[in-house]
């Protein structure tokens, strides 16, 4: 609205002063040199917002990966107060920050491990996580290990249940050890999102740790969205 106000300034300013169309007693409605500049700064301080909205509304772009990352981006590039910047302009990008960080809790102790961190980190085109510092950085990489370890470990009991059940059915005569079951498909999804092999091992916080390393030193190009990439890179980092 304000910047479709500000396209028509100057028609608008040449009604309002025409005494032929507006009275005297109506020309008062005609914005002050101020309250027009005024305007311009806040348009231009809201007008990336409308891009904003619009890529976080994109096919690709619609899940909780994007959202803190351009969050970050847009407080890093586009809200940092300059000093020739308007009392204006300062004063409504501190409030546009201060909201940001009071919604999404980006000063919060634990947001390193909040949802849409860890959904940053197993999205290749964000896994670096440039918005946080080195230490943050680190804590939302181990809480991302922990949960792979937290979901392999819940997957053990199925899986000795299964064999279990293959036991008793196999026949008594023959001693040859029963083969390991199929893995179920959110076993598969683990390994997709780890970059890594599921090896059962008693240190499987290593495991963890060597596949974030792995997962995180890879530099292929993403096209498309994190689950086009992981559909097409899944073997190989999985090998």
């Amino acid at each position: 609205m304000l910047e479709r106000l500000l396209e028509q300034r100057w028609p608008i300013t040449a009604v309002l002063s025409d005494p032929s169309y507006t009275g005297k007693n109506e020309r008062s409605l005609d914005l002050t040199t101020a309250q027009w500049n005024m305007a311009e700064d806040i348009s231009n301080v809201l007008k990336p917002m409308v891009t904003l909205t619009e890529l976080l509304s994109e096919e690709d772009n619609a899940s909780l990966s994007v959202t803190i990352t351009m969050l970050a981006n847009f407080k890093r590039r586009h809200l940092a107060i300059a000093e020739d910047n308007s009392p204006t302009t300062k004063s409504l990008k501190a409030k546009l920050v201060e909201e940001i960080d009071h919604r999404w809790q980006t000063n919060d102790r634990l947001f390193e491990s909040s949802l849409y961190v860890q959904a940053a980190v197993v999205d290749p085109r964000f896994k670096l996580l440039p918005f946080l510092d080195d230490g943050k950085r680190d804590e939302a990489y181990i809480c991302v290990s922990q949960l792979a370890d937290r979901l392999n470990a819940a997957q053990r009991p199925e899986q000795g249940q299964a064999a279990g059940e293959r036991n008793t059915t196999s026949s008594d005569e023959e001693g040859e050890p029963v083969p390991k079951k199929g893995k179920t498909d959110k076993q598969r999804d683990i390994e997709m999102l780890l970059c890594g092999k599921d090896e059962e091992k008693e240190d499987q916080g290593a495991d963890s740790k060597d596949e974030m390393n792995d997962y995180l030193q890879d530099r292929s190009k993403v096209d498309s969205g994190p689950l086009a990439w992981w559909g097409k890179n899944e073997d190989r980092c999985g090998s």
